[in-house]
C-alpha cells in the first residue's frame, strides 16, 4: 500500500476504506515454519535498514518482535485472514509455504472461496494444486510470452498475471481464449490506466487503489467519449 507500510494491518484497514476489490498479499515462512506475511526476503527494506534479518532465519516469536517503519508489526497469514473480508491474493515466495497455507485454509474453510493462490515458480502451483485442489490458482510473470500462456494452460491455473511488456488486444485475446483472467501489474500512473482499458484485461494489481480506482474511472471515461 503507498499510504501505509504494505502487508500490515494499518494497510490492510486502508485497503478496505480505500476501496479495494482484492488485496495482494506475500506469504514466506520463519523457521519455526509459520507463514509471515512480507515481500522481501529480509527485514531490512520495512525497517528502513535498522534490521537486516532474513525471515527464514528467525522465529515467528523473534519476528513479531520487531517493529517495523511507523510502529507496524509482521502478520502471520492466520491474522490477515482475521482481520480482512476482501478476496485475497496470496503469492507463495518459500519453499513449503504451499502446505503451510494449505494446513491454514484446511482449518478455515469458510475463507477458501475468498483466496487466489499464486506464485512465479511453476513448481509451487503445481504443489498447490496437490495440496489445495480446490484452490483458485495464477501464475505470475513480468511480461506476456506465448510460452508464459502455454505454462499456464498446462499448470491448470485460471489467471495469467503479467506484467505489461508484451500485453496487446491480441495477446489479452489469446489468453481469453484459452480460457483464463488476464490481469496486469503493476498499475501505478494515469498512463497505466488507459493501457489497461484499451487492452480489456480482466483486473490490475496497484500499490494505491484509491488511486487506481481514479485513474481506472477517468480512462473508462475517456474511451466511452
Amino acid at each position: 500500500m503507498a499510504h501505509a507500510p504494505e502487508n500490515t494491518a494499518p494497510s490492510l484497514a486502508l485497503a478496505h476504506e480505500h476501496g479495494a476489490d482484492e488485496i495482494e498479499l506475500d506469504i514466506r515462512l520463519s523457521s519455526d515454519g509459520v507463514p509471515v506475511v512480507i515481500h522481501d526476503r529480509t527485514v531490512k527494506r520495512v525497517t528502513s535498514g535498522r534490521r537486516e534479518d532474513e525471515v527464514v532465519d528467525l522465529t515467528w516469536a523473534e519476528l513479531s518482535d520487531i517493529e517495523l517503519d511507523g510502529g507496524a508489526r509482521l502478520l502471520r497469514f492466520e491474522q490477515v485472514l482475521e482481520q480482512t473480508t476482501l478476496p485475497l491474493q496470496v503469492e507463495l515466495k518459500a519453499d513449503g509455504a504451499a502446505e503451510v497455507v494449505a494446513g491454514v485454509l484446511n482449518a478455515r474453510t469458510e475463507d477458501q472461496d475468498r483466496c487466489t493462490v499464486t506464485s512465479f515458480q511453476r513448481d509451487y502451483l503445481i504443489k498447490v494444486g496437490e495440496v489445495m485442489p480446490w484452490a483458485r490458482r495464477g501464475f505470475i510473470v513480468f511480461g506476456y510470452e506465448d510460452e508464459a500462456l502455454a505454462q499456464a494452460v498446462e499448470l491448470g491455473v485460471q489467471t495469467l498475471y503479467t506484467g505489461w511488456e508484451g500485453l496487446t488486444v491480441e495477446t489479452v485475446g489469446r489468453i481469453h481464449d484459452r480460457g483464463l483472467r488476464a490481469a496486469g501489474w503493476l498499475l501505478d500512473e494515469p498512463a497505466r490506466a488507459r493501457v489497461a482499458v484499451e487492452l480489456g484485461v480482466d483486473g490490475v494489481t496497484a500499490d494505491d487503489p484509491q488511486a487506481a480506482r481514479t485513474w481506472l474511472e477517468q480512462a473508462a471515461g475517456e474511451s466511452a467519449a
